[in-house]
């Protein structure tokens, strides 16, 4: 291996500190080390050496912590920690992306889309920032920091840019799978691996299979569901159910845009997934074992032997229905809007 060494800023150890603590990156990379997750030269090097690039795709939490940094007058150890994100991001030359951030903010409506687009501009400009004065605040420092303004945004052309299309290509299936896996979530009568059978039968019958739709269903109707996973609940309103069910939605559209990124990627482009949800992260590294290892076998201490089994033949392995709605004639946007409507009318009463 060809020796190349790098100055990086004398603070650096202790941005790498922050960003370990916060454990925040998701990643699908073969590491020797779980310390090479956190080694600026190490994607340095790769992106000299080899011309991989990195990007880390931030969610809206991380996102929000960004703007407050500059927004708010107060200081909070989360925007702290979010700014040494960036310090690290900055110091190893990964770009960094809140696309996904910026569209689960607009959520399909053009109420704040000014707001939305104003912030998109700041982010740019906090991410074109001097590390130096990151670093201050970010070390509790300075209770502020100084950052550029001379980039700027077409704010009309983004605005229309951002609300061109009615729905994010994929949104309205995983929608529908959310639909349906609440749907099941709320049948007392059956035991919780009865639950994940019935949707993974129903993915399989009536709809398309879905990896991120599996494990979710998979940890939700496991013996140790993650917190904050089911945020429906029938006591609330119609719109706070709504707005629920959009929340989940997002949920399994982000981890979903992940394994898309992956699975089309070039060689030369890598991605990390960074998310204050614990419970998000938590689900896709759960999935990226699954895509890795090409089985279930590792669920032992969520499902039984059995429903593994399960799984396993019918998602891994050969044991999949002939007889399937998915790519037949009855396959239609049609299709999938009434199952919506059917669905929604039972859940949004």
């Amino acid at each position: 291996m060809e020796e190349v060494a790098y100055i990086l800023p004398g603070y650096t150890d202790s941005v790498v500190e922050m960003v370990r603590r916060r454990d925040w990156l998701v990643h699908n990379f073969n590491l020797e080390e779980s310390d090479d997750l956190y080694n600026p030269t190490n994607y340095l090097y790769n992106k000299d050496l080899n011309g991989v690039g990195y990007t880390v795709v931030l969610d809206l939490n991380i996102f929000q912590f960004l703007l407050n940094s500059v927004k708010k007058n107060v200081v909070k150890d989360e925007y702290k920690d979010a700014i040494s994100l960036l310090i690290f991001c900055q110091i190893a030359n990964i770009e960094i992306d809140p696309t996904f951030a910026v569209y689960e903010k607009i959520n399909y409506t053009t109420d704040k889309i000014r707001e939305i687009t104003k912030d998109l501009e700041l982010f740019h400009n906090i991410n074109n920032s001097n590390p130096d004065h990151l670093a201050a605040y970010a070390f509790g420092l300075s209770p502020d920091f100084e950052h550029p303004t001379d980039y700027k945004v077409d704010h009309m052309d983004l605005q229309e840019k951002l609300t061109r299309y009615r729905r994010l290509k994929e949104w309205d299936s995983l929608y529908l799978m959310i639909l349906v896996v609440t749907s099941i979530n709320l049948d007392n009568s059956k035991a919780r691996e009865d639950k994940l059978k019935e949707f993974v039968h129903w993915l399989i019958k009536d709809f398309r299979l879905s990896l991120v739709a599996i494990v979710y269903s998979l940890v939700l109707f496991s013996k140790k569901p993650l917190k904050r996973m089911m945020k429906y609940k029938v006591s609330d309103s119609s719109h706070v159910k709504k707005k629920c069910l959009t929340n989940m939605t997002w949920d399994l559209y982000i981890l979903n845009q992940f394994f898309r990124k992956w699975t089309s990627k070039s060689e030369l482009k890598e991605h990390l997934f960074a998310s204050d949800d614990k419970a998000f992260s938590e689900l896709l590294r759960l999935a990226i074992d699954v895509q890795n290892n090409e089985n279930f076998n590792h669920f032992g201490e969520y499902i039984s032997g059995s429903a593994i089994e399960y799984l396993n033949n019918f998602i891994c392995g050969s044991q999949v229905s002939t007889s399937r709605v998915y790519n037949s004639e009855q396959w239609t946007p049609e299709y999938r809007a009434e199952m919506i409507a059917t669905y929604e009318k039972s859940l949004l009463e």
